[in-house]
């Protein structure tokens, strides 16, 4: 069984099977690692909605497809919604049907259900976008930050890789970041501070900076 990272999101990893991407308690990792873990013989549609929810409001790839778009439209031709939705936690005869019952869930209820987490979807955005630009550039008061900044940003996070552009081209890409820029530009300072926070206790962190210092390639 694997986590990462630590003091984060869990990304659960059991025999080199990703299986769940979503938000997990300590008592929730443990008991799906465990020897004698039985799959659930029964779900709730409701249930697997949250779940999925919740992945991707914690997941920057997903956040940042669906963030382009407005829609989860893009995700539901991946693995994602079963891994999110934690369907593979189901008996393997629920799986199917489970499902296709969650994506005809999102598929009637789309425009609803984005709607209900845009606002966590753009402050995660944001955060994300604050950190690695304190990262790369040491940036604490948010200067020179433009809309194609944020639009390129958000542009490559929902890419993977050369082949991976999305498909088709979003064609508002600079009118669908308004709220992203503005949750930005209007609230750096509350971003920054909790970045900097967040790093200055991962520097205390005399545990994790061991366990890093034995996994990391030198460069």
């Amino acid at each position: 069984i694997k986590t990462f990272p630590p003091r984060s999101i869990v990304l659960l990893i059991i025999d080199n099977k990703y299986v769940v991407p979503s938000p997990m308690s300590p008592e929730e990792v443990e008991k799906y690692a465990s020897a004698g873990f039985t799959p659930e013989n029964k779900y709730n549609v409701e249930l697997l909605l949250e779940n999925f929810k919740n992945a991707v409001m914690y997941s920057l790839a997903a956040s940042a497809i669906s963030y382009l778009y407005k829609s989860f439209a893009p995700l539901l031709n991946t693995m994602f919604p079963k891994l999110a939705s934690r369907i593979t936690m189901l008996t393997p005869e629920l799986r199917s049907r489970a499902f296709s019952e969650l994506l005809g869930a999102l598929k009637k209820s789309m425009s609803k259900v984005y709607g209900e987490i845009e606002s966590s979807i753009v402050k995660y955005l944001a955060i994300n976008f604050v950190r690695e630009r304190y990262w790369l550039i040491g940036d604490v008061k948010g200067e020179n930050i433009s809309k194609y900044i944020v639009a390129h940003w958000l542009l490559a996070k929902a890419t993977f890789g050369r082949t991976g552009l999305p498909y088709p081209p979003p064609t508002k890409l600079l009118e669908n970041v308004n709220e992203l820029y503005y949750e930005i530009t209007e609230n750096y300072p509350k971003y920054i501070r909790s970045v900097t926070f967040r790093l200055n206790m991962i520097n205390k962190d005399s545990k994790y900076l061991e366990l890093i210092s034995k996994i990391s390639v030198e460069v």
